[in-house]
């Protein structure tokens, strides 16, 4: 019987643990983001209506496209999304840590910048979700989808208790480059091309298998296209 290392006894396999991590890395940072440019606002500004609006502003990505985000991961390479996404989001808060370092942040600046994060999250939650079954055997799916819920939570409370410290250690020109450092550099970046559930050779991890993608979206479509006619 093969001995287990203490890694993969907590988290099932080298790539899943990276995985584990990089979603734990990411939904901080989301955190410490959010927590960040709430008070960012109203220090700009001093009004709840402008930090209303910037709220409002960041579910619209989730609300207009939540319904084509999962064909989307089916469709694209979903290690290409999980990590692209991130990146471009740590470009995004970097930008905004230089842009109000110079004094020329503004709130259009604000809004532009929390649509494109957002948007960037809507396409990572889908691609990372669907990657976690082609990480783990099957009778390792309940352990795995336990550890997701336990990250989740935890981010929950860390979040906003890692963006209060660094807030206040190092001001916001520190907390955007602390967060968007984090996010140009997510674990997942080195997971292996290999997945532990194909028995005969291990399939490519965190990406479809572009004909069967390609076929499951396009009998979702079928049954959509089918329905509305009846």
């Amino acid at each position: 019987m093969e001995k287990k290392t203490l890694g993969q006894r907590l988290f099932i396999n080298r790539d899943f643990g990276l995985l584990f991590w990089g979603r734990l890395v990411s939904q901080v940072g989301d955190g410490i983001h959010y927590l960040a440019l709430t008070w960012l606002v109203l220090d700009l500004t001093g009004s709840g209506t402008a930090l209303g609006t910037l709220l409002l502003v960041s579910s619209l990505p989730m609300v207009l496209l939540a319904p084509f985000t999962g064909v989307l991961a089916d469709l694209w390479d979903r290690k290409t999304i999980v990590v692209s996404m991130d990146v471009v989001r740590g470009l995004v808060i970097l930008a905004l840590g230089f842009i109000h370092k110079q004094g020329y942040l503004t709130m259009p600046i604000l809004y532009g910048a929390t649509v494109l994060s957002s948007l960037c999250g809507v396409l990572f939650g889908p691609a990372i979700s669907a990657a976690v079954p082609g990480l783990v055997k099957k009778e390792e799916l309940v352990k795995a989808n336990s550890l997701n819920s336990l990250s989740r939570a935890a981010t929950q409370i860390i979040g906003p208790v890692a963006g209060a410290f660094i807030l206040g250690t190092t001001g916001y020109y520190g907390a955007f480059l602390i967060n968007g450092t984090a996010f140009c550099f997510p674990p997942y970046r080195r997971c292996s091309s290999a997945s532990p559930s194909s028995p005969g050779g291990r399939r490519t991890l965190l990406s479809s298998t572009r004909g069967h993608s390609s076929s499951a979206a396009s009998k979702k479509v079928s049954v959509i296209c089918g329905r509305m006619q009846v």
